[in-house]
């Protein structure tokens, strides 16, 4: 997935976590600022 960014940030890489949509389990992905991935 390709994420567009409107500008560059100095972390290259960022944590992300959530929930599922049934709130039932927990989420991680890992962004990639420079690859936008």
């Amino acid at each position: 997935m390709r994420i567009p960014l409107a500008a560059p940030c100095s972390r290259r890489l960022q944590l992300l976590s959530g929930l599922a949509a049934d709130g039932r389990a927990e989420l991680y992905k890992f962004v990639d600022f420079l690859a936008g991935t």
